[in-house]
């Protein structure tokens, strides 16, 4: 931190103008740098002078700075004064400090499948109400696993590197040992004592770490990603102050849960007196969803879905108890009796709320996103009848193209296309684009029950499954965990639970009429959403229908976030139209992150790049601090797993065309394949091959080939997306296979390299039996083949 005095530089960073050397040189080496700078206004005003940033303040790791204010200058300076807030985790080393937890890995689980068949065998030919038999089971599936599954002590706060072992805890005592000798004696003799155990202690704990990281690998996947979450995230979670709802500082564990819940409860809604609003009876379903008939297969695939990680819930039934237990037949008892009763116990409508931090000020419980673990169980249950639910929404194709969140076979990748299509061949022919983005406040935890259930009962979804699902979202609980404190139970009032499987479901259907009021383009995903025109014939219509939307959300209790909604004008003949919502002008903006993709105004990609290249750079460097010694196997698979998907995440919308920005890309690549010591002095080409990688452009090829094959191959649940993206050859005498594109004519970068359009001649030449594959796993096995040969 400091006066870096660089004032031609404007953050975050945009176009400057003139700036002087030493500042172009900055500027350039920021992005490949480790470092985030975090102040975002001016900081020296002086009359006559354009305000300028000349204090900066970096870091490795965003998470330490809580929060920058700028308050009036000392003395007299022209500089503002930064006040910042660095959170540091302090670990007390306190051998006292151990938390008991239960081994499932080493339980008995025969054993503890004896014990939950005799109580369920008791259950069986017993008139209980469904209530009671979950709680029973419940109860016990937990005395069984406390008998038989080990407990062990785990460490809380300080602990030893896991390489530090016996020998090295010895060598550490003897060092500390010479060094108080020497310093009291003060011989030369001592020193060199004090010296030649260092140096042995360090040479020891150089090769115990390599050797514990080598190891990593045959340990198994579990251990090795564990080790480099530990090493690679944030050592900051929930902090250990925060601001209260009176403005209060709090530090105790108990007091800051309160506080969290205290927020996370001002969130709902409390549905008003009267009739809800009416729906076109145009879009009622008559069918209805049939009854559900919960078997051994059902549950026994949605237990296999279920990854042994997760973390269970009030009920504390751990995943693995569920797969390594025979109580599939116990399940689908009780399951089925919840189901045609539409009772569920409490233990399922109970969560248990982690906080996690998102943005901002970190001492305010608003910046937090409330994490709900629920029952595992009913989790299973979920499963089942989402899976019936998402079968009669497709088949009477209840929600609309628009939506792309939380649908099978639609995607991110597929919202994004869609748009850009549209918008490039707006570009294309110098016609502007108006996109206004709009946020929901809360929208999760803001549906109103009572109306929710009245859509639901809507599109068809009736009788025991619409009973099963009002009981499963009334009267729900929730606690706050801190540490091993809780707060007081709240009473969640509204929403569709987060972290359940039906939630986000529920909520996709509860805004599957928003479309259908709308005139212009537009686009969703879950509750993020976009409309779109061109403002030059259509800027009445998209101001029609931000007052049709405003109209929308008050009928149906979704809060907008007035100050979140923006304008991103597209287009060098823009007119830079301004829109309104409730005489509330919508703020402009020249770049937007549309699903974690930069979208700019004039539709180039350079700020997406450079951010991505920042993020890899940045982990590159933690992994390298990380490891004492990578071995190629081990940065292969480090690589893989953390790097790639940050440089490759919908890289067919943005696929550079300039090669500077190819360059860029392939720098970090290059960067990563010389830090295992045994190829850092090959080149390029032999360290790709030693490690059977392909250059990121070559990657970025055969995914633009295999994206098109899904695309002509209807993989996508959408209607006519090939022939949104794509033009077929009209051509027939053309030599080669039948699926063969066309290009349209281009006037500019933009349109030319968009993905319809550059894959077109690769796609061409593809032969016949390639482009035949009966799966998209065949098609990718006979194109590696083909571009190897080729």
């Amino acid at each position: 931190m400091g006066d870096f005095n660089f004032g031609g530089v404007k953050w975050p960073l945009q176009e400057c103008g003139y700036l002087l050397p030493k500042e172009m040189n900055f500027v350039q080496r920021y992005p490949d740098s480790t470092l985030y700078q975090l102040v975002d206004r001016p900081t020296r005003f002086r009359v006559g002078n354009q305000p300028s940033f000349l204090d900066l303040i970096f870091t490795n790791d965003e998470c330490l700075v809580a929060y920058i204010e700028h308050e009036a200058a000392i003395g007299k300076s022209d500089h503002t004064c930064l006040i910042s807030n660095v959170q540091l985790q302090i670990h007390t080393h306190n051998s006292q400090n151990k938390k008991i937890k239960r081994n499932y890995h080493k339980a008995n689980f025969d054993k503890i499948s004896e014990e939950i068949k005799t109580v369920f065998s008791e259950l069986f030919h017993t008139t209980s109400s469904p209530d009671k038999k979950i709680n029973t089971m419940h109860l016990a599936i937990k005395n069984a696993v406390n008998h038989h599954a080990p407990q062990v002590r785990i460490k809380v706060g300080y602990q030893n590197k896991p390489w530090i072992k016996k020998d090295m805890k010895e060598l550490i005592r003897q060092k500390r040992f010479a060094w108080r000798r020497y310093t009291n004696i003060g011989t030369e003799e001592g020193y060199k004592e004090y010296r030649k155990i260092n140096n042995k202690l360090i040479n020891f704990s150089r090769k115990s770490r390599a050797a514990y990281e080598r190891n990593l690998l045959e340990a198994g996947p579990k251990k090795f990603y564990s080790y480099i979450r530990h090493q690679t995230t944030s050592k900051i979670g929930v902090p250990s102050i925060l601001r209260n709802g009176q403005g209060q500082l709090v530090t105790q564990p108990k007091e800051i849960s309160e506080a969290f819940a205290e927020q996370f409860s001002s969130v709902f809604v409390a549905e008003p007196p009267g009739e809800a609003p009416t729906l076109d009876p145009c879009l009622r379903v008559s069918e209805s969803v049939e009854d559900i008939k919960i078997s051994n297969d059902k549950v026994q695939a949605a237990i296999k879905d279920l990854k042994e990680d997760t973390s269970p819930g009030p009920d504390e039934i751990p995943v693995l108890i569920l797969k390594k237990c025979d109580i599939t037949e116990r399940l689908v008892h009780l399951m089925q009796t919840s189901y045609d009763t539409g009772i569920l116990p409490k233990l399922w409508k109970t969560a248990t709320v982690i906080p996690v931090f998102k943005k901002g000020d970190k001492l305010e419980p608003r910046n937090y996103r409330p994490i709900s673990l629920t029952s595992v169980v009913c989790k299973v249950m979920e499963k089942i009848i989402v899976k019936h639910i998402r079968q009669f929404l497709s088949r009477h194709q209840i929600i609309g193209q628009q939506q792309h969140g939380f649908c099978p076979r639609r995607s991110t990748t597929s919202n994004l296309l869609s748009c850009l299509s549209s918008w490039v061949n707006s570009f294309n022919i110098r016609d502007p684009i108006d996109v206004i983005y709009l946020d929901y406040e809360k929208a999760f935890d803001e549906v109103p029950t009572g109306r929710l259930l009245q859509k639901l009962e809507f599109i068809g979804i009736r009788g025991k499954l619409l009973k099963w699902i009002e009981s499963f979202l009334r009267q729900r609980t929730f606690r706050v965990k801190i540490g091993d404190s809780f707060s007081d139970e709240k009473e969640i009032l509204s929403g569709v639970p987060q972290g359940s499987v039906l939630g986000p479901v529920l909520f996709i259907i509860y805004t599957f009429d928003l479309p259908k009021c709308l005139t212009c383009n537009v686009s969703m995903f879950a509750d993020d959403t976009k409309i779109f025109a061109n403002p030059l014939i259509s800027s009445e219509r998209l101001q029609n229908d931000l007052s049709h939307i405003t109209n929308w959300s008050k009928e149906w209790l979704l809060k907008l976030n007035v100050d979140k909604c923006i304008v991103l004008h597209i287009g060098t003949r823009n007119p830079h139209q301004p829109y309104e919502i409730e005489g509330i002008p919508l703020k402009k903006v020249s770049e937007q992150v549309d699903l974690g993709v930069h979208i700019t105004e004039n539709l180039k990609w350079e700020h997406h790049i450079a951010a991505i290249t920042k993020k890899a750079n940045s982990f590159i460097y933690i992994i390298r601090k990380a490891f004492r010694d990578l071995t190629p196997e081990m940065m292969l698979k480090i690589y893989k797993s953390f790097v790639m998907p940050i440089l490759e995440y919908a890289f067919q919308i943005w696929s550079p065309y300039f090669k500077k920005d190819i360059d860029i890309l392939e720098k970090v690549q290059r960067r990563f394949t010389k830090v295992p010591r045994t190829l850092k002095n090959k080149s390029y080409e032999e360290r790709l091959r030693v490690l059977r990688l392909t250059t990121l452009k070559e990657r970025r090829e055969r995914g633009d080939l295999i994206e098109t094959f899904k695309i002509l191959h209807g993989h996508y649940d959408l209607v006519n997306f090939d022939k949104l993206l794509f033009q077929y050859s009209q051509n027939t005498h053309l030599r080669g296979h039948h699926l063969k594109l066309s290009k349209a004519k281009s006037y500019n970068n933009s349109h030319k390299y968009f993905f319809a359009n550059r894959v077109v001649e690769a796609w061409n030449r593809l032969p016949p039996d390639v482009i035949s594959a009966q799966s998209t796993n065949q098609f990718k096995n006979r194109l590696d083949a083909y571009m190897l040969q080729n």
